[in-house]
């Protein structure tokens, strides 16, 4: 009798399951051939679907992952099956998701999408930089999983930061178009991430591997002031290399005003003559920012320079309006806040 009783619960908890993954197969055969138009019909057909997974919740998660799994089903049926995984928003589908991820015998479109469904299972960080990185550390990891792994690990980091500077660097030192950029910006996000010191490290290798003036070099710096607290374990160093940082994109706008930002991040007041001397820049915002940078860090030596600055102002063509460049007016003034709080 008790073998009965628990016999029919399992039957009972297994049959609301029978018919919508019945249909599931169903609608998934029965576009075989058919116009584009039927084939959205029964799309809709299929999508209606969730709420009957979703109302079985965790239960739902073996049977799809069998599906996603199986040679034998359409491959339409087996992305249907992973997309339902990712909709329960239950942490029982995160196993087969990962599962799929990492498979390299999976189809590249059912990759792509169990990776896509990872970060809704609810599952901790850990569990997802595991099967992210995991899926990054593939040298032959499809193009549409690589996207999906990247811009899950740009949100959560990586464990081992090699993996990703390793992929940051597969396009070279100037990467251009898609997916080039794309993967190159998700992967010094996912470094700014991660939680070992080695992701600062290989931050910094990265800006020496990209040529002067890359956009590259100006996301990597921006990435370095989410990682102060690795480097502060080797302060000195991290100073000095954003000091350098500093001269060497002098002639790129944008990516010199991120390392003045890392600097001040960074207290660098060993970056005293490098500051000053970047008072002299071409460009009127990095020599405001630069001005901020000193007040900040009250290297009073700035002072007298500062205060030429703003005197000469009105002969100096830094400060001629230009299009697309911040107003000169502001800029002066910024300089001018900057130069009150010296002492």
């Amino acid at each position: 009798m008790i073998v009965a009783a628990v016999f029919f619960v399992c039957a009972a908890s297994a049959a609301p399951l029978d018919a919508p993954l019945a249909k599931l197969d169903e609608l998934s055969r029965e576009q075989n051939d058919k116009p584009a138009d039927e084939i959205r019909a029964l799309d809709k057909r299929i999508a209606a679907l969730e709420k009957d997974f979703a109302a079985a919740g965790p239960s739902a998660a073996p049977p799809l992952g069998r599906i996603a799994v199986d040679a034998s089903k359409p491959l339409k049926e087996r992305v249907w099956a992973v997309n339902f995984l990712g909709l329960l928003s239950d942490p029982a589908a995160f196993a087969p998701l990962s599962e799929l991820s990492l498979d390299r015998e999976q189809p590249e479109v059912v990759r792509a999408a169990a990776v896509s469904g990872l970060a809704s299972t609810g599952v901790g960080s850990a569990s997802l930089r595991a099967t992210a990185c995991g899926a990054l550390a593939q040298d032959d990891l499809p193009a549409e999983a690589l996207r999906e792994a990247a811009l899950l690990a740009s949100r959560v980091g990586c464990d081992e930061p090699k993996v990703l500077s390793r992929r940051a660097k597969d396009y070279g030192v100037r990467p251009r178009g898609e997916p080039a950029s794309l993967i190159c910006a998700l992967s010094i996000s996912a470094l700014a991430r991660s939680h070992p010191v080695a992701a600062a490290r290989e931050l910094f290798s990265l800006f020496d591997f990209y040529r002067s003036g890359a956009p590259e070099r100006g996301l990597v710096l921006m990435a370095l002031r989410e990682q102060l607290d690795n480097l502060k374990t080797f302060q000195a160093m991290a100073v000095a290399q954003a000091c350098a940082a500093l001269s060497a994109e002098a002639r790129a706008p944008g990516n010199a005003v991120a390392a003045l930002r890392l600097i001040a991040a960074l207290d660098g007041r060993a970056c005293e003559p490098t500051l000053l001397r970047e008072l002299e820049n071409a460009d009127a915002e990095v020599v405001a920012v630069d001005a901020e940078v000193l007040a900040d860090l009250k290297i009073a030596a700035a002072k007298k320079p500062l205060a030429l600055i703003v005197d000469a102002a009105i002969d100096d063509p830094r400060f001629a309006p230009q299009k697309d460049r911040p107003a000169p007016t502001a800029l002066l003034e910024r300089i001018q806040r900057a130069y009150n709080r010296l002492p």
